[in-house]
């Protein structure tokens, strides 16, 4: 089996969606003209860090949507050019909460950033060696660290709820019925 210390490619077709218990928290990130920010990156982190962390990027409308447990979170929005806003949340019922960004006042001339997870249409690209602390001894320890990666009980893997059935891992195909 390959090590896992490299890049890890993802690519996933939609099949099925999987309904969730979770509450809801959705609406739209803008920037203070009120207009949409398309790509905008919101990522739930929960205080417990034994929970997974949740993550959703904002539609060509700026709509949002993270199904999140009842528990303690701290969300982080992010949007090149504006200033990152953060707050605190619990849910215990479905919740709407429309986010407005302020540009940034300062411009800088480059930035180089090693991001985790890259999402290319129906692709989504992982750097593992951004996500994992070395410890986990089984491909699902691997998986369940990934935001938005689950695995269920018999070996299925999804990605926001979306039934995932192809993956590469290190440009090579790696049979998804091989967890099971």
């Amino acid at each position: 089996m390959h090590r896992f210390h490299q890049t890890f490619i993802l690519f996933f077709l939609l099949f099925s969606f999987q309904s969730y218990t979770q509450q809801s928290l959705s609406g739209t990130v803008t920037d203070s003209l009120d207009k949409p920010l398309s790509s905008a990156n919101l990522l739930a982190v929960p205080k417990d860090s034994l929970q997974e962390v949740k993550f959703s990027i904002t539609d060509n409308k700026g709509r949002y949507h993270l199904n999140l447990k009842s528990i303690p979170y701290t969300v982080t929005v992010n949007y090149m050019g504006y200033t990152k806003k953060e707050f605190d949340i619990k849910l215990d019922e479905d919740q709407s909460k429309n986010i407005i960004l302020q540009e940034q006042a300062e411009s800088l001339e480059e930035v180089v950033l090693e991001m985790p997870m890259v999402v290319k249409k129906d692709t989504i690209i992982y750097n593992v060696n951004k996500l994992v602390t070395g410890e986990e001894r089984k491909l699902k320890d691997v998986l369940k660290k990934l935001p938005g990666v689950e695995v269920d009980k018999n070996g299925g893997i999804t990605v926001n709820g979306k039934k995932v059935t192809t993956m590469l891992v290190e440009n090579e195909k790696f049979l998804v019925e091989a967890l099971n």
